[in-house]
């Protein structure tokens, strides 16, 4: 698998689940990328963990998609968190202020 295409790896540990990404999270793997949250957030209850440590290329469209993906598990009632950032998405949630939205 080429380092830029999109993929998540799925963990349940104790009733949370970590979701972990890889590659790039952008228009093309957006819509996808929600998808993903809501089917495996359906496994539990529990918290989801996001660990973003290998996305290489966040735009945009990604950024609006982790916003979503947060929006529609908070209004259920769940807990949501970024507890991993590589380089490349810390600095842009940074720079756009979205880690301070994300409780990063």
């Amino acid at each position: 698998m080429p380092a830029c295409q999109y993929h998540i790896n799925f963990r349940q540990v104790d009733g949370a689940v970590t979701l972990e990404v890889s590659g790039e999270l952008d228009l093309a793997d957006a819509v996808r990328f929600q998808d993903d949250v809501r089917r495996y957030g359906d496994v539990t209850s529990g918290r989801i963990d996001l660990d973003l440590t290998d996305v290489s290329f966040l735009d945009s469209s990604g950024m609006q998609a982790l916003v979503n993906a947060r929006r529609s598990l908070v209004d259920e009632g769940r807990e949501f968190r970024v507890v991993a950032l590589s380089p490349a998405a810390q600095r842009v949630l940074h720079l756009t202020g979205l880690d301070e939205v994300l409780c990063v």
